[in-house]
């Protein structure tokens, strides 16, 4: 009932609130019935009272609050807004310039939107950036990530922007990757979760009313019709088909070539499901198979046994409707990539 109230025209809701008003006043001013002008007193008072708490929470969740998480929500454009700035290459990082290179060790970051810190509004607490300031200034530590890119994209990515022969490259691996391995045989997600409110309700207009919207209708939706479970059954699912593993197990040795015929060092950092860390072991591990057996295995970092032991008091993850890593959990996986990579021990 509620969601269907929210989803009415905003100037239909707002003028029903001032007919309310006008009647109520006009009942209130009357002298001929004490108890109705009373009545309606006390209901023009409430009436107030509650346009002003509405308004409030309007300019609370206009002008304050932002969530990174659900990208169909006005609270996501909040967010995005204000902390998802990029530099004229697109990358959520510095401008660069060949002679910041110089002298200097080079660490060019291959990654989605983990790498990019999606979700985590200062990009000093990125797990890049924390590894960057440990190594100091004898490292350039160059962030090359792009929310929603593949292996084969990544590579792209390091072949077409500087630094163009970096001593490192630090990939991070988030098992979505496989999806466009899946794509090149047709085999996609199709997502029912996502119905927009209508074009001019409150819903869509009020930030207040989006919030509302987007906080009960996940309630009143099932997830997928094509596919009985959730996005993570089918995804688990991809990486046991063995048509598609092959492709992207083959894309994986593409992108190791690459990287040793650039005669650069490789470590790769894999990230699981932050909400479900132990059901993906399996799969984590059979992307690590490919770096061991090419020889990296010292290279390699799985995290489900990080984010499994997670007892901290901040949350592990960025927000409830985010389910990025939280900016306390990439401040950790920096340290101990430059703790068991970095330091000689």
């Amino acid at each position: 009932m509620l969601i269907r109230l929210i989803n009415m025209p905003l100037w239909i809701f707002l003028l029903i609130l001032l007919a309310i008003a006008v009647l109520l006043t006009l009942v209130a001013i009357q002298k001929k019935t004490n108890r109705a002008a009373s009545i309606a007193s006390g209901l023009l008072v409430s009436l107030v009272t509650i346009g002003l708490l509405l308004g409030m929470g309007e300019a609370y969740y206009r002008f304050v609050y932002a969530d990174s998480g659900w990208g169909f929500t006005l609270a996501h454009k909040n967010w995005e807004s204000r902390y998802w700035q990029v530099n004229s290459r697109g990358f959520r990082d510095s401008e660069w310039a060949e002679s910041d290179f110089e002298g200097r060790s080079t660490i060019a970051v291959l990654g989605d939107s983990f790498a990019s810190g999606w979700g985590v509004n200062n990009p000093d607490d990125r797990f890049p950036d924390v590894l960057a300031n440990l190594l100091g200034d004898d490292y350039a530590v160059v962030n090359l990530a792009i929310p929603g890119t593949s292996t084969p994209q990544q590579l792209e990515l390091l072949q077409n922007n500087p630094p163009e022969q970096p001593d490192i490259v630090l990939l991070q691996y988030f098992l979505n990757d496989i999806e466009l391995a899946s794509a090149s045989v047709s085999r996609l997600w199709v997502d029912e979760f996502v119905t927009a409110p209508d074009a001019g309700s409150i819903a869509e207009q009020s930030y207040l009313g989006n919030f509302i919207y987007w906080i009960l209708y996940p309630r009143t939706r099932t997830v997928n019709a094509t596919f009985e479970g959730s996005y993570w059954d089918w995804q688990y699912a991809t990486y046991d088909i063995n048509s598609i593993w092959e492709i992207h197990a083959q894309q994986l040795n593409d992108f190791i070539d690459a990287i040793e015929a650039l005669d650069a060092d490789l470590y790769v950092v894999i990230f699981p499901n932050m909400e479900d860390a132990v059901r993906r072991v399996p799969y984590v591990d059979r992307v690590k198979f490919v770096f061991e057996a090419r020889g990296y295995g010292d290279h390699v970092m799985t995290l489900y046994d990080e984010v499994a032991a997670w007892d901290r008091a901040e949350s592990i993850v960025a927000s409830p409707r985010d389910a990025h890593p939280s900016a306390a959990f990439h401040r950790y996986v920096g340290q101990i990539l430059y703790e068991r990579w970095f330091t000689g021990d």
